[in-house]
């Protein structure tokens, strides 16, 4: 289910929040607000799970809670150097890709229903 702000979001929004609903029982939120003060961390990820909690602040912070490390904190990195290495070896030898394509074809299956969802205001219900 997404929801966004705006008067008519359904029409144009870079403000929304996106439900998902998994065959298991979990569920996860995505928060996407381009509305907020930059002094803020521009990226947040929250996991919880069995009594812990894991919290990556713009990719330069983490922190544990339940376990036994508390967190650390590191310079940016979102992987994208380590990607185009990766991209470049199964280009040049050959393997593998680095994504199975049922994951790329489920996640953007996933990005157009929520946009369905926007616009229809219901649930959407993704087959794989």
């Amino acid at each position: 289910m997404m929801n966004a702000l705006g008067e008519h979001p359904s029409e144009n929004t870079d403000n929304a929040t996106i439900l998902l609903r998994y065959k298991n029982g979990s569920s996860g939120v995505i928060n996407y607000f381009s509305n907020g003060s930059k002094a803020y961390s521009k990226e947040r990820v929250e996991i919880y799970s069995q009594n812990r909690t894991i919290v990556i602040d713009n990719f330069r912070k983490s922190y544990y809670y339940g376990f036994k490390s508390s967190g650390m904190s590191l310079t940016q990195d979102k992987g994208h150097a380590n990607q185009f290495i990766m991209f470049l070896e199964r280009l040049t030898k050959g393997g593998q890709s680095l994504i199975p394509i049922e994951e790329i074809m489920n996640t953007s299956r996933a990005a157009i229903s929520a946009l369905d969802s926007l616009k229809k205001g219901e649930w959407q219900k993704i087959s794989e």
